[in-house]
């Protein structure tokens, strides 16, 4: 199993000033970019991402990976557990300052960013998070599964068929090719499961870690569909709580 998760605005370590999307230049999104990446190779990796990342939504991802989740990051782009990188403040999500769409001159493509990011000096690539065997647990909001979209929709089938999306996002918000893959959302169902309760902020990983500890380890060979009947409760699972060790 491997969990995957956005990035969090709240970091435990404070970014230098050129390292905030608000002080990137304006320009079409290639070329904005292309600056950011610029100044990711000047930048230096200096915290593991793991203890970058702060807030109870990381928190919950990272107790589900028992330790450190792979992180979609809008600044740095796809991180490997364990990597080590600069603090940063960029996101894909409408509205901060640091909204990276903010200095873009045109539509709103987080495709196109997600592309550039490409050139990240911190990045890999979806095939090393598909490297191996076992389902893979993505908690993702709809920008960054825009972000994504492209790139899963052209994984191999058998990849594809791994993973599991878990999402507080409305079905019609995310790409369709996306949909398939995503677990029913049931927000108060989860709520009335003990040790899972919070907010619609951190329903996500919420969800991805109710599904690790109290889905997965009772039917970790079940195909999609089962997983899906399981999350809406059209199939029973064998504990409402995380599985016995």
């Amino acid at each position: 199993m491997r969990v995957l998760t956005t990035c969090s605005a709240l970091k435990s370590v404070r970014p230098k000033e050129d390292l905030l999307a608000r002080t990137l230049g304006r320009g079409r999104v290639g070329d904005v970019a292309a600056e950011w990446t610029g100044r990711l190779r000047q930048a230096e990796g200096a915290v593991e991402a793991a203890g970058l990342y702060a807030g109870r939504g990381f928190g919950y991802a990272a107790a589900a990976a028992s330790g450190s989740p792979w992180v979609v990051s809008a600044g740095l782009g796809l991180l490997a557990p364990g990597a080590f990188v600069p603090s940063y403040g960029a996101t894909v999500a409408a509205g901060p300052d640091d909204d990276v769409f903010r200095r873009v001159e045109g539509p709103r493509d987080p495709g196109a960013w997600w592309d550039g990011l490409k050139a990240s000096p911190f990045a890999c690539t979806l095939d090393d998070l598909f490297d191996g065997e076992g389902p893979v647990l993505a908690a993702l909001s709809a920008p960054y599964l825009a972000m994504l979209a492209d790139d899963l929709a052209a994984l191999p089938p058998v990849d594809l068929g791994r993973l599991r999306i878990f999402t507080a996002s409305a079905p019609g918000s995310f790409d369709p090719r996306l949909r398939p893959y995503a677990m029913p959302c049931d927000r108060g169902s989860l709520d009335d499961v003990g040790g899972y309760r919070g907010v619609v902020a951190d329903y996500a990983q919420r969800a991805l870690r109710h599904f690790a500890e109290a889905v997965l380890p009772y039917a970790p060979d079940a195909d999609l569909e089962a997983h899906a009947a399981m999350m809406a409760g059209e199939i029973p699972v064998a504990a409402h709580g995380p599985a016995p060790r």
